[in-house]
């Protein structure tokens, strides 16, 4: 997943991209926990207000996430 998301803020200015490592056995299974994610690797996209939008678990296509934020941002 990594790659994937690498450089997205640089492409999108008005985001900001965490990225954590659910098997870290600390920060990153403490956000795996506390957002009842089941499996990874998971994406998830967050509005503005803190809503989660987009919800996606196992790999995704570069075009399809960036699809996602081009969305989000537009409205």
């Amino acid at each position: 997943m990594q790659p994937i998301v690498n450089g997205l803020e640089e492409m999108y200015n008005s985001i900001t991209v965490v990225s954590v490592n659910a098997l870290d056995g600390a920060e990153g299974e403490a956000w795996f926990d506390a957002l009842g994610l089941r499996g990874h690797p998971a994406t998830l996209i967050f509005d503005a207000e803190g809503n989660e939008v987009y919800r996606r678990f196992g790999v995704i296509v570069p075009e399809d996430l960036k699809d996602q934020i081009d969305r989000l941002l537009s409205n």
